[in-house]
């Protein structure tokens, strides 16, 4: 199956679960957190199943922020998902 025939098949979903994410997703890596308590970063590597272009995770403690580029067709789409803690 293609990304954006995936990506339709999920456009109006209410939960995001784990089928959901092993439908885009390969794996993730999380690597040690750096810094201290108030500026503390935490590197998140995801690979995907389709060929990305480029993806950014950024992680507070409120909710998990990532984005994707996608390059499909001569086109870059861009997918943005926020997970709530």
């Amino acid at each position: 199956m293609q990304f954006v025939e995936i990506v339709k098949k999920y456009e109006k979903i209410t939960e995001l679960t784990p089928e959901i994410l092993h439908e885009f997703i390969k794996k993730i890596v999380v690597h040690a957190p750096e810094g201290g308590r108030a500026n503390r970063t935490q590197q998140i590597d995801i690979y995907f199943r389709f060929n990305v272009a480029t993806s950014t995770a950024i992680q507070n403690k409120d909710a998990l922020f990532f984005s994707i580029a996608v390059s499909s067709d001569n086109t870059i789409i861009l997918y943005t998902f926020i997970i709530f803690s």
